[in-house]
């Protein structure tokens, strides 16, 4: 990675966005607690300008599989900066798309630990009920802004949900979890079906699209950030609130209970709901979130990190009612 560095940025990269002149970088491999794959810090020391010392800079960069990728979320996090769609959720400003790696994108951020990593490190119920509630209130500046996706259809939407309910179901029945299951998941999932037909006129807003723990990270300056921006596109937004409720749910079953969840969701969806222009109760998310926990499933065929145990677990959850079980002893 280091040599592609060299070759972008020696001749053709000698200063910053700003015409700082660089004098010297150094790359380094970076990677979360968890192996998040945030993406490479490119440490620059930038020559000082009337007779001011030296800086340093920190960029972090993300190698996308595709120069398309790449191209699409350098595009949509310029957008979402300049919006400045909220002062609770931040978007870390896109500094360019390298000439020498089409598929390289570079941001003016240094994250240091994504969403779970900084909830296992600060493990009290309050934190993590205050900030789901902070990424409740920043989800919904995010759906309710005008930000220009690309769009779709409503028709378009009703078909892509219709799809992901499909493969969704289609790949339980691969599984050794039982009919049980995938009957209360089917039952789950028609609510989407039904309310989409139902609702023909909903609005649709602009999302994510890829939501989960690993998207959102604390930075280095004590904010934090949404990122990865490659899928965001006009859609369903219960999208996003199922991927958020989704890994908040194992979490809390892996660290506390149910209880610590349903303290944890409650506060996320009145903040949502305090400013969003489409409220959404818990009936009506939880499909959502079966179908994220599902999808994260397929995933985790692939990855040494996804605990399939613990995900099954949690889809048996959400699609259970189930009185309270009490809670382990937690710092609060």
């Amino acid at each position: 990675m280091r040599n592609g560095f060299r070759s972008v940025c020696q001749p053709k990269c000698r200063s910053s966005a700003d015409g700082a002149k660089i004098e010297s970088y150094r790359v380094y491999s970076a990677r979360g607690y968890a192996g998040d794959d945030c993406g490479n810090r490119y440490v620059l020391r930038l020559a000082g300008r009337n007779g001011r010392p030296a800086e340093t800079r920190i960029l972090t960069g993300r190698l996308h599989a595709t120069e398309a990728a790449a191209a699409s979320d350098f595009e949509t996090a310029t957008k979402l900066h300049e919006a400045r769609i909220s002062t609770k959720l931040h978007i870390p400003r896109p500094v360019a798309l390298l000439a020498g790696e089409l598929r390289l994108v570079l941001y003016d951020f240094d994250p240091w630990m994504n969403l779970c990593e900084f909830f296992t490190h600060h493990g009290r119920i309050k934190t993590l009920r205050r900030i789901a509630a902070r990424v409740g209130l920043g989800l919904a500046k995010l759906h309710c802004s005008q930000v220009g996706f690309r769009g779709a259809e409503v028709d378009f939407v009703r078909e892509e949900l219709r799809t992901m309910v499909v493969r969704s179901e289609n790949y339980l029945h691969t599984l050794a979890c039982g009919p049980d299951l995938v009957n209360r998941f089917h039952v789950a999932a028609q609510r989407i079906e039904s309310r989409a037909a139902f609702d023909r006129e909903r609005t649709l807003s602009p999302i994510h699209g890829a939501l989960g723990w690993d998207c959102i990270h604390y930075g280095v300056d004590g904010r934090f950030y949404l990122y990865r921006f490659e899928t965001c596109r006009w859609s369903d937004p219960g999208l996003d609130l199922g991927g958020f409720a989704a890994d908040l749910l194992c979490f809390t079953l892996a660290s506390y209970n149910e209880e610590a969840y349903r303290i944890s969701l409650d506060a996320f969806l009145e903040e949502y709901n305090s400013e969003a222009a489409r409220p959404m109760d818990k009936g009506d998310l939880l499909p959502y979130i079966a179908l994220a926990l599902v999808e994260r499933l397929r995933r985790a065929e692939a990855s040494a990190k996804a605990d399939a145990g613990q995900l099954l677990a949690a889809l048996d959850a959400v699609l259970t009612v189930r009185p309270s079980v009490p809670e382990r002893a937690a710092p609060h």
